[in-house]
C-alpha cells in the first residue's frame, strides 16, 4: 500500500472509525488524500458555507498528525454515476488529488521508484478469490514484494498447501510474469475457493508461522485506557486477527534492540517486568529510571503466518463503538517471532523477568562513623540472602544521606551489620540534611544562631539536639582519663532515620534475587 484516500461522510464529519483509519494511515506512514462525499445532499444555497465549514473543522483535527497539509477534496458518488451530470465535476477533483500525491511520493521516493530486486522471495496478498470452470482458481492481487512467472512454486497461505502458477492476467490481458506492484490475477490449481477467501502467495518456505512474537510497543496516542500485562488484546497481522495475551518488559541496556532476535540472547538476559502502562501520562507502573527500551511478548497460541516487515497492530475492537473512543492501542514490527515448533517450549516465564523491590527498616544504633547495627527490615525473611546489597541511609525527607552495605547479621533476632566506606564521616552525614532545609527549621536555626552570638556561645546543629532513641555512638576521638575528660558525644534522632535496600526478585526463578548496577553503589 502507497497511499489512502479517505472518504468522509460530509453531513456526519469525523466519526469513531474515520479517527481510526487516521490513526492507522498515520501508523503505516501513508500519504493522505481526504475526500468528502455527498455533497450533493447539501443544498445548493448553503452548499458553499457548508463545505467550508467542514473542511476547516477537519483540518483543527488533523492539525497534530501527519497529514495536517492533507488534500480536501469533494465528491458525490452518486452524482459521478448518473449519466445526466458530467462525471468530471464530481469526480476530477479527486484525480487531480491522486495525480499530485503519485507526483510528490514519487519526487520523494525517487530512488526507491520502479527498483525491483529479482532475488527476493514473491510476496502477493491476495484479497479475491474464485472458481473458474475449466480453468482453476483465480486469486486477484497485488504483488508486494519479488517477481512472479508462470510455472513457479507457491505457498498458498494461510491454507499452508505448495501449488504451481498456472496462467497470470492483468487487466484481463495474460501476461508471462509480474513484479513489485502489479496488481493481476493468478490462476492456481486444485484448490477450492470456498476454501479460503483472503491471504497471501509466497516463494515456498520464505513465510513462517508462528504462535507469539515480541516487539517494541509504540502506544497510539488516542488510546485513553492503561495497558496492563496479563490482559487481552486483538492483534492484526496482515489479514489475521487473533486475540493474544500480552506480557510487558523493558530492557536496560540501550545497545539490547538490533541484539534481541537472538534467542540466545532473549533467554540468557534479564528484563524489567511492567505491571501496566497509562497512555495519558505516558508512565509505566514501575520506576524506569535507566530503562529505555519497552517491549510486549504478544501470546495468541495457534500458527499465523506472517510476512517479513509486517507492522503488526493492537486493538479492543470489543470496545463500544457508541463510546467514541480509540480502539487501537499500541503497534509495533516483531522482531522476533516464536514458530509454532518452538512455542510449546515458550512462554513469558522463558524470559529472565524481574521486578524492584524495596524492603524498609530501622537504625537500632550507631556503632561508630563507619558502622552501624539496623533491625526490622527482614522479618518475613533472612539476612543472610542479603549480605552485600547496598544500603542508603534516608531522613525524614526521603533524601540519601549516607550508603553502605550489609556485612551480615548481628546477635539474635533480625538485626543486621552495615558498613559505610572508609571516606565517610556517618555522624557528619546524618547530623547535616542535605538539600534545601524546610523553612520551619532554617528559621529554628537563625533563631538560636543570633540568640548564641549575643550570648557568646557556640550553638549545635539543630539535628543534634533532638531526642535521642537508643543511640551510642563511640567517637573516633579516645576518651580520656576515665570519663574526667570525655569527648561529648553528639546526639541524632533515629526516629528520623530509616534504612532502605533496593534489589531485584526474579519472577521465574525461585528465590533469586539480585543487585545489579543499577542499585548497587561503588567503595573504595
Amino acid at each position: 500500500m502507497d497511499a489512502a484516500i479517505l472518504v468522509i461522510d460530509v453531513n456526519k464529519g469525523i466519526q469513531t472509525q474515520t479517527a481510526e483509519c487516521i490513526v492507522l494511515a498515520e501508523i503505516l506512514k501513508l500519504p493522505l488524500i481526504i475526500a468528502l462525499n455527498k455533497i450533493d445532499l447539501i443544498p445548493e444555497n448553503s452548499k458553499q458555507t457548508r463545505l467550508t465549514k467542514v473542511s476547516n473543522l477537519i483540518k483543527k483535527s488533523l492539525s497534530n498528525t501527519t497529514f495536517k497539509s492533507s488534500p480536501i477534496v469533494h465528491i458525490s458518488a452518486t452524482q459521478t454515476l448518473d449519466s445526466s451530470q458530467p462525471h468530471t465535476k464530481f469526480i476530477d477533483p479527486l484525480v487531480d488529488a491522486i495525480k499530485l500525491t503519485i507526483a510528490a511520493f514519487s519526487n520523494q521516493n525517487i530512488n526507491k521508484i520502479g527498483q525491483v530486486s529479482y532475488n527476493d522471495d514473491c510476496l502477493l496478498a491476495f484479497d479475491h478469490c474464485f472458481s473458474l470452470k475449466g480453468q482453476g482458481t483465480v486469486m486477484t492481487g497485488t504483488c508486494l514484494k519479488g517477481t512472479l512467472s508462470v510455472g513457479d512454486s507457491l505457498q498458498v497461505l494461510p491454507i499452508g498447501v505448495q501449488r504451481k502458477v498456472k496462467s497470470i492476467q492483468v487487466f484481463k490481458k495474460s501476461v508471462k510474469s509480474i513484479t513489485k506492484g502489479d496488481r493481476a490475477g493468478i490462476c492456481l490449481v486444485k484448490i477450492e475457493s470456498s476454501d479460503i477467501e483472503r491471504g497471501f502467495l509466497a516463494s515456498v518456505n520464505s513465510i513462517n508461522k508462528a504462535c507469539a512474537c515480541i516487539m517494541p510497543i509504540n502506544i497510539v496516542p488516542h488510546y485513553k485506557n492503561t495497558i496492563k500485562s496479563n490482559s487481552q488484546f486483538h492483534i492484526s497481522i496482515g489479514y489475521e486477527t487473533v486475540v493474544a495475551r500480552i506480557t510487558l518488559f523493558a530492557a536496560s541496556d540501550s545497545n539490547l534492540y538490533p541484539q534481541i532476535s537472538d534467542s540466545n540472547y532473549l533467554l540468557s538476559n534479564e528484563f524489567l517486568a511492567i505491571d501496566e502502562i497509562d497512555p495519558k501520562s505516558n508512565t509505566i507502573s514501575e520506576n524506569k529510571s535507566s530503562f529505555s527500551n519497552y517491549f510486549v511478548l504478544l501470546d495468541w497460541k495457534s500458527p499465523v503466518y506472517i510476512p517479513i516487515s509486517s507492522t503488526v497492530i493492537a486493538s479492543k475492537l470489543d470496545t463500544d463503538l457508541a463510546a467514541g473512543i480509540c480502539r487501537l492501542a499500541f503497534y509495533g514490527n516483531p522482531i522476533y517471532l516464536i514458530s509454532d515448533k518452538e512455542y510449546p517450549k515458550w512462554s513469558s516465564s522463558s524470559l529472565n523477568l524481574f521486578r524492584i523491590k524495596e524492603k524498609f527498616g530501622k537504625i537500632n544504633r550507631i556503632v561508630d562513623e563507619n558502622n552501624l547495627i539496623g533491625n526490622e527490615m527482614f522479618l518475613n525473611s533472612s539476612v543472610t540472602s542479603f549480605v552485600g546489597f547496598s544500603v542508603d541511609v534516608l531522613n525524614d525527607l526521603n533524601l540519601v544521606v549516607a550508603s553502605g552495605v550489609i556485612e551480615g547479621t548481628f546477635g539474635q533476632g533480625d538485626k543486621f551489620k552495615v558498613r559505610f566506606p572508609r571516606n565517610t564521616d556517618l555522624y557528619k552525614g546524618l547530623t547535616e540534611t542535605p538539600g534545601p532545609s524546610s523553612d520551619k527549621t532554617a528559621q529554628i536555626n537563625n533563631n538560636q544562631q543570633n540568640t548564641s552570638k549575643k550570648k557568646g556561645m557556640t550553638t549545635p546543629n539543630l539535628i543534634s539536639e533532638l531526642p535521642i532513641n537508643n543511640v551510642r555512638l563511640d567517637s573516633v576521638e579516645t576518651i580520656k582519663n576515665k570519663g574526667k575528660n570525655k569527648s561529648k558525644l553528639p546526639k541524632i534522632d533515629l526516629g528520623s532515620l530509616r534504612l532502605r535496600i533496593k534489589y531485584r526478585k526474579f519472577i521465574n526463578v525461585k528465590s533469586k534475587i539480585d543487585q545489579n548496577k543499577h542499585f548497587t553503589h561503588l567503595y573504595q
